[in-house]
Formats: structure tokens, sequence, C-alpha cells
């Protein structure tokens, strides 16, 4: 999807001056943050349009990198606290504390992510969310009042049983016994009864919000299980234990507490977290690139923007399931603004990649590349491929 769309006022200023692009891009996920990429993207415009101004606006759809782009050019405090990652080893984790000191940004991954495991590790029926509950606790015993989990980039599959845990809420089997901490998604099954009474009182007086970076339910076809699993090591059998384990769980916190988490919208995100969030923490969950949008101003921000560069690490068939491409293409189609992406891998059917309203998709690495050459020279391949496009709409060579 190369074929580049026709933007007469690159031609006509050819030092770039009075020309604006927008880069907004959302992470390149484990390798660059999203204002990495913003960097990345404006030295290669200034490659070939050195006059030009480059509107830097690092994006997020919930998922990882979501403190980092939020609080991109913000005066926020970082803080770190002993947690446990997703096979419950202990291990340093950091969450952000917005000025003021009541707003805490959470990211999932940074505790409970697949990045945290080595491949042969990866096994959804062993993990647990354990660790993103003390992270939760953590920014409550700091002060904050409102806490912002982003959910992305899970190891997990434990419908935020083992995040509750670590909350005080208690699961306990068919004869009574309590559960221990760290569930994981293997032993869903096991749950006959659920006790709140121990739930962190602080969460009364707190707001809890889950910008979501996919919109899929917890059960399903489309769920959390058999969408999302196999992706993190499960293998057919241990996908379907999987979703009979969600199954279970959503029909003992209907029958226990009296909330129907089977179709919630963005439930089945991160494991299943986002259904456990708003079950045991009365979390509202929203769609995280548009909330994102929300909060950065970019509708307004991109008026009079003659190009916007997007891009995220890979674009395939789930971009349009709520990810940061889709969300943009949808408001600069409105001001009738090109958008074009770049992104490390292209996957899946372009012809759906132009029915969310992208220009073009360019992907910036060689073919062949290894993963570990590709990580190493991300910021690179940014640059260069930013520059060839922008020669190519220009039809000025680089210097």
């Amino acid at each position: 999807m190369h074929k580049l769309p026709e933007i007469p006022r690159l031609r006509r200023n050819r030092d770039g001056a009075d020309i604006l692009i927008v880069a907004a891009p959302d992470s390149f996920k484990g390798c660059l943050s999203a204002p990495e990429v913003c960097d990345a993207i404006a030295d290669g415009v200034h490659d070939i349009l050195p006059g030009a101004r480059v509107l830097k606006i690092p994006l997020s759809d919930g998922g990882w990198g979501l403190a980092s782009s939020l609080l991109a050019g913000r005066d926020a405090g970082w803080k770190e606290t002993s947690v446990h990652d997703p096979l419950m080893r202990p291990m340093t984790a950091g969450y952000a504390l917005m000025p003021g000191g009541k707003t805490a940004i959470v990211e999932m991954a940074a505790a409970s992510g697949l990045a945290l495991l080595d491949p042969d590790e990866r096994n959804p029926i062993l993990t647990t969310t354990f660790g993103t509950g003390e992270l939760i606790k953590a920014a409550l015993d700091a002060g904050a009042e409102r806490i912002i989990v982003g959910l992305g980039g899970s190891a997990t599959n434990d419908g935020g049983t083992g995040a509750a845990q670590a909350l005080g809420v208690k699961f306990l089997d068919k004869n009574g016994r309590l559960l221990p901490p760290g569930l994981s998604g293997g032993r869903l099954r096991e749950i006959a009864a659920i006790a709140i009474e121990a739930r962190d009182r602080r969460l009364d007086d707190s707001s809890v919000m889950a910008p979501c970076d996919v919109n899929n339910p917890l059960i399903g076809p489309d769920g959390a299980a058999r969408v999302f699993s196999p992706q993190k090591g499960a293998s057919p059998e241990e996908t379907e234990r999987l979703e009979e384990g969600l199954e279970h769980l959503a029909e003992v916190i209907c029958g226990e507490m009296g909330i129907d988490v089977k179709t919630l919208a963005g439930g089945g995100a991160a494991g299943g977290l986002g259904a456990g969030l708003h079950a045991f923490c009365g979390a509202r969950l929203t769609p995280g690139a548009d909330w994102f949008l929300g909060m950065a101003g970019f509708d307004s921000r991109i008026e009079g923007a003659d190009l916007i560069l997007t891009g995220e690490g890979r674009l395939d068939a789930q971009t349009a399931m709520g990810k940061t491409v889709s969300a943009v293409c949808r408001t600069a189609s409105v001001k009738k603004i090109p958008v074009i992406a770049l992104a490390g891998i292209l996957d899946g059917d372009q012809e759906e990649l132009r029915e969310i309203g992208l220009s073009a998709a360019v992907c910036v690495n060689e073919p062949g590349i290894s993963r570990d050459a590709a990580m190493r020279r991300a910021n690179a391949a940014i640059r260069e491929r930013t520059a060839w496009i922008i020669s190519e709409l220009s039809g000025i060579e680089k210097r």
C-alpha cells in the first residue's frame, strides 16, 4: 500500500516554508516510545524540508507506552515500587503521578506484560495480573484519587482476578478454602465464591478509568481467550480451557455480585482485566485511542495541517478495532487531511486499512530483516522511511 496521495502544497513549497506536518504515532511496542517515534519522524521530515513545521503529538490507545505519551511535556512524578511479575516473581515497576498528585497513570504491561517474560515462559494458563493490582494499591498509598489503568500488552488471561486479590478481594473454592494469591487463567474454574469485604475501601472514594486498546468482549469467538491467548503462548486446548474459565468467572461474578461482564465492550482487554477492573474496582472502560485523542486536544491541534504521519509497530486486521491509527484517520477525514501510516510490520488485508481512511501505509523495514535487527535500527528506519515519503511527495531529493 505504497501509493502516496497528491499534496500540491508540498510541491509548491520547496524548502517547506508554511508547511505543517503532524507527527502523531503510537509507540512501536517494546521498541520505541511514541515520543521517540515523533522525534524520528520529525528528523526525517527535516532531512527533506528543513523549513517545515512538525507538530509532535505522541499518542496511545491505552496499551504499552500510555504513560510516556500522556506525560510528554508535563511535569509529572515517576514512582517505583516492589511488585510481582506475571509469574509471581519479585520485581520493580513504576507508575506516574500527574501534577498535583491526585491522578495516577498505571500501565498493566509494566507489571503484567508479555514483554516481561522470555518466549518459553509465556503461558496464560499460569500468568497473573497480581502485580497490576499492586501498582494500583501503591498509587492509592501515594494519595491518588483518580487512577487511569492502561490495558494492553498483557501476558495474562485471568479476568483481573490476580489484580483483585492484590486489592483485598478474596476468592474461595467449593470447599470454602481461600485460593492463594496470584490467581491465573488456569485456575478460574476453581472459583466458587467471591468475598469483597476486605477490598481496599479507598477504591470507594476513588475513580478508576481503563482506556482499552481493543473493544473485544470477555468471552465468545471475539473474546479474550480465543482471540488473544494464542498470541500469549496458549495451545488450542489451553485456549478452550481459558475460555471456559472466563465464562465460569463471569457467571460467578454475576451470581455473587450482580454484575454482568459477559458482553461488556472492552471487557476482554488485557486477558479480561477490563472486565475484572469493572467488577472489582468499579472501573469505567473507554476506547483508549479516542479517549487519548480527546486528552491530547488532537482535533483542534491538527487544524490546517497538510499531512499527518501516524503509525505503530504492527498494522493488521486489529488496527480497525479501536487502535490509534484508526482513531487518527476518523478525526483527520472530517478535516480532509491525508494520513500516512508507518509500521514495523504490515500484515493482513490492506483493503481494510484503506477502509479506515488511510491514504497509504508504509513498512519501515526491509524485507527479510530479523526482528532483533529491526528493533536495533528502528529509529533510523523510521527516519529514513519518513524522508523517502516526504521526498516522494515533494519531488525533492535528500540533500
